[in-house]
């Protein structure tokens, strides 16, 4: 280490709660601060926002597949090929705030999503930092879960799968048709 400076001030990232579904919105907020305790105004910020795919199996559902089922060898590649980052900037407020707001428009295919958001805060020391926080977006309101017996059967022999639709607190919808 050549160098050591103290840190003067940090960061922290929030989301907006609640449950996020495509076609809606969340905020998030930065904070800066200087550890002496007054806001950081007008400092730049950086953001960065990716989506990756994500997982969400319904309350009292875990024996069930919600989604597109990925084998436990492959999981490390597929979390996040063929996504894209988003960049942003500006400036916090007199407070040491941003707040940068993300509208859920579209995905291919439907299925749930992590969406992180990175900030960076930059101050007039040129000292940076960074922090992040995540929400899960949801593509509908009902998931439908598929369970098996067994995940390997041979070429030709019968599979029995049951299926259940749930909405995301775990309630089971009743009468609805699963088409397959």
């Amino acid at each position: 280490i050549e160098e050591f400076r103290r840190p003067e001030f940090e960061v922290k990232t929030t989301a907006s709660e609640g449950t996020h579904f495509l076609g809606s919105s969340a905020v998030f907020t930065v904070k800066a601060k200087y550890f002496a305790g007054g806001p950081l105004p007008d400092a730049p910020v950086t953001w960065a926002v990716r989506a990756s795919n994500g997982h969400f199996t319904p309350p009292n559902h875990g024996a069930f597949n919600f989604g597109s089922w990925t084998s436990w060898w492959g999981r490390s590649h597929s979390r996040t090929r063929g996504r894209s980052t988003q960049r942003h900037s500006g400036k916090t407020n007199v407070l040491g705030l941003h707040r940068l707001k993300t509208h859920f428009k579209k995905m291919n295919p439907p299925r749930a999503m992590s969406i992180r958001a990175e900030a960076t805060v930059l101050d007039v020391n040129r000292q940076r930092w960074t922090s992040a926080s995540s929400v899960l977006m949801h593509p509908a309101r009902y998931y439908v879960g598929l369970k098996a017996e067994r995940s390997f059967v041979g070429r030709g022999e019968p599979m029995e799968i049951d299926a259940v639709i749930a909405d995301i607190d775990g309630k089971r919808i009743v009468g609805s048709a699963i088409k397959m």
